[in-house]
């Protein structure tokens, strides 16, 4: 919107407001690029330099994870690790990751079983759990990575010739929704990364995928709606596992407490660009929020 009007000295205020569409992707700040909202004002004022005045703001796409009913199935995985000593070669370690869902909303704990089986003769020194961010960035035919850690436990370690079980919870702090829509060169994604390391020794260990060390990745998925799970008689309809394609009016679960709007867990970053000049006032730092439920 851009209107110019000549005013008189004195103090003067204007309302306006903007129609914003509802498939805009949500703020969101990473270390190569970033979905940023801003509103500037700029005052003309004759010989002298334009005095700007920018405020960035948070947009936050509509995501109900009951819409992806398939969200609600437990995910097991694991991986294995063979232990070689010369011509002899051990039974594999192994790791299984368990959640009973992979939908998740910021300030919800994530249920995690972690199971590890070390047949052989080495001992496992170090179990390690992290709630990771991946964001990829496209441009140009090219991409670029950035993971971040949003929370980490660390488990006990497991002698050689045992086997531990262990049952943790792990929460989700104010972070943006996946973003796997309505955005070409921005993606998010999360996971939880299981690793354990063995202690060192002669013998060579091989695994069955691409980490040396023994490791397993559940991948989940950030909304803003939590998943309501209810008793039902019929299964959901059929093709009900896309996104709304229009946010209701109305909140659709009135038993639900409102969620707050918590800053991101990694906090405000300086939102001066490149066209700004000196006389650009305003916001010089801005952390994008998300709502954080209280489960």
């Amino acid at each position: 919107m851009y209107t110019e009007t000549v005013l008189p000295a004195g103090d003067h205020s204007f309302l306006f407001t903007f129609s914003i569409p509802s498939n805009l992707p949500s703020s969101f700040e990473g270390a190569f690029g970033y979905i940023r909202y801003t509103i500037k004002a700029s005052l003309d004022r004759p010989w002298k330099f334009n005095q700007d005045t920018k405020v960035a703001f948070t947009v936050l796409a509509y995501r109900d994870l009951n819409n992806y009913p398939q969200l609600k199935t437990p995910l097991i995985l694991g991986n294995t690790k063979t232990i070689c000593c010369w011509c002899c070669q051990s039974a594999p370690m192994a790791i299984t990751a368990r959640v009973p869902f992979t939908g998740i909303v910021p300030g919800q704990d994530v249920p995690l079983i972690v199971e590890l089986d070390n047949p052989t003769n080495v001992d496992i020194t170090s179990v390690q759990c992290y709630l990771m961010q991946e964001s990829i960035f496209y441009a140009r035919g090219k991409s670029r990575v950035e993971t971040r850690k949003l929370g980490e436990l660390t488990l006990d370690p497991v002698g050689k010739h045992s086997s531990h079980t262990a049952q943790k919870t792990m929460r989700m702090p104010s972070c943006p929704p996946t973003l796997d829509i309505n955005c070409g060169i921005i993606k998010i994604h999360y996971f939880i990364e299981g690793t354990c390391d063995e202690a060192q020794s002669q013998c060579k260990a091989t695994t069955s995928g691409a980490h040396m060390n023994l490791y397993v990745a559940t991948p989940l998925t950030v909304g803003t709606v939590p998943l309501i799970f209810q008793q039902t008689s019929e299964p959901p309809p059929l093709g009900q596992d896309g996104p709304p394609t229009v946010p209701p009016t109305a909140p659709p679960y009135p038993d639900l407490p409102p969620p707050s709007y918590d800053e991101c867990v990694f906090g405000a970053i300086s939102i001066r660009e490149d066209e700004d000049s000196e006389h650009t006032y305003g916001q010089k730092q801005f952390s994008p929020r998300y709502p954080t439920y209280n489960l």
